[in-house]
């Protein structure tokens, strides 16, 4: 009876410290998404001034050294993570050992292990990624087959599927032998989950969710009303307006893409040098499109003085070689086709940057190239009679295969905007299947191309067959970006 009343009495209290907990956790998030991180520093402390044994305190504080690592590549916050995740992951196995909250625990301990797995990916360090985002998902794979309402844990599912479904060509053996998630629709299903039902990641869920359906399935539409939802409420987040500027792009909506990357840029915070980096390749990309090709050497020179990272040095280099040779100033332009080779060969835009260096390195870029690439940026941002008149310019004979299926791909591009589909196809059909040294993506954009032009006759077997042409010929350059297109179009086909 004593034991009894004992344990009513108790019941208050542990509520009480239970809805203390909790909304000192909530009160730290908020904090954090709206980039005050002294405040949610001190939140976080208090937690674990108050909970000494619990692990969330460190666990949220590991979470904000990670994003100060990927946004600032600085080191010292790398090892300021790996001191709080091995907090972390100390005392979620104490009380493990103790049967003391254990789901909560287990919980916290596989995603402090996806964040670690994060940490090692960005650092380069695959094979130990791999190992720890094996011991994230089986920990919460086991927090949800104990509880399937657990939602917070579909959330270190979904990262981890979304993650290492676009790790480089060379380490996806590894997703067989460590077992983990790579599969998009199922890592969307995740995130859907956790950005619905979460308790405490409905934000990063969204987040995350936004980059998905960028990076996978093409649906910027939604992607950009989720972040701009997010972007109202936490205005001040840089990582949000980084990624909202992506999806404008994506979206052709340059001037407001232009507007989020210039609010990042002018707040010179030392914790996010490298997405400030990133903002500033964004904005040369943005010049480039425009044929500003003076402004964008501007900005792809910030790039190089602030980055951090071997990351995109690659293609930034070779962009402004382009815009060297325009400008006709060909000893620059050397320069940075050397400089271009250098990069992060990871990642397929230096991989693609360091191929087109050495090509045009050792034949020059023609004139007729560089004019037709002036009319792939005036098509990109909609300036229509801007690529009608270098079309129509004096040009010297196209003689190289390159040149033409250049050419050719251009004005199918140029006639599908205008919604002239007969002259679009017979461009883009002219297109000649081989293999060319550079710009080989214009032979799958070209079927992608017949894809959209079907669809848009309503000739939906057509367009099926194309993007089955697509996917057996997309294995040159874009590969990425074109497969996601391929899965818009299917997911379109689907509902006809």
């Amino acid at each position: 009876m004593r034991v009894l009343l004992f344990a009513l009495l108790l019941l208050p209290f542990n509520n009480l410290y239970q809805q203390n907990l909790d909304s000192l956790i909530s009160k730290g998030l908020e904090e954090s998404y709206n980039f005050d991180f002294e405040s949610a520093i001190k939140t976080f402390n208090e937690i674990i001034n108050h909970n000494p044994e619990l692990p969330h305190g460190y666990y949220y504080l590991s979470q904000i050294n990670l994003w100060f690592f990927i946004g600032s590549s600085d080191t010292n916050y790398s090892k300021a993570f790996n001191n709080y995740f091995e907090k972390t992951k100390k005392l979620c196995e104490v009380q493990i050992d103790l049967n003391r909250d254990k789901l909560e625990s287990k919980y916290y301990l596989g995603a402090a292990h996806v964040l670690r797995s994060l940490s090692l990916i960005y650092a380069g360090e695959y094979w130990s990624a791999f190992r720890s985002a094996d011991d994230g998902v089986s920990l919460l794979e086991d927090c949800i087959g104990d509880n399937p309402e657990y939602y917070d844990a579909y959330l270190g599912i979904g990262i981890i599927g979304y993650t290492f479904s676009f790790i480089p060509s060379f380490y996806k053996f590894l997703i067989g032998l460590f077992g983990v998630p790579s599969d998009k629709e199922e890592a969307i299903e995740y995130l859907e989950t956790a950005s619905q039902k979460g308790k405490y990641t409905k934000i990063e869920s969204q987040f995350y969710l936004s980059k998905m359906l960028n990076d996978y399935s093409a649906d910027y539409d939604r992607s950009l009303m989720i972040l701009k939802k997010l972007s109202e409420e936490f205005n001040d987040n840089l990582l949000i307006k980084y990624q909202l500027a992506i999806t404008n792009i994506h979206l052709n909506n340059f001037d407001n893409a232009e507007e989020n990357l210039f609010e990042i840029i002018i707040e010179e915070n030392e914790r996010f040098n490298q997405t400030i980096a990133l903002s500033n390749m964004l904005l040369g990309d943005i010049y480039f499109w425009r044929n500003e090709f003076n402004n964008a050497l501007q900005y792809y020179k910030l790039f190089i003085e602030k980055t951090r990272s071997l990351e995109y040095s690659g293609y930034v280099n070779f962009q402004m070689a382009l815009c060297f040779s325009i400008l006709k100033n060909e000893i620059e332009a050397k320069k940075y086709l050397l400089l271009g080779r250098i990069g992060n060969h990871d990642i397929d835009e230096d991989v693609y940057a360091k191929t087109k260096c050495e090509y045009f390195f050792e034949n020059g870029f023609s004139k007729n190239l560089l004019l037709l690439l002036q009319v792939q940026n005036y098509l990109k941002i909609g300036r229509i009679q801007g690529a009608k008149n270098i079309l129509k310019s004096d040009k010297t004979e196209l003689t190289s295969s390159i040149e033409k299926a250049y050419s050719n791909y251009l004005y199918a591009e140029l006639n599908f905007i205008e919604k002239k589909y007969d002259h679009s196809l017979n461009y883009a059909e002219k297109i000649a299947v081989e293999d060319f040294e550079i710009f080989n993506w214009i032979i799958p954009k070209s079927f992608l191309l017949r894809a959209k032009i079907y669809l848009a006759l309503n000739e939906f077997s057509k367009a099926e067959n194309m993007l089955d042409e697509v996917e057996s010929k997309n294995e040159f350059e874009h590969e990425k970006f074109i497969q996601s297109q391929i899965t818009r179009l299917r997911k379109i086909l689907q509902k006809k």
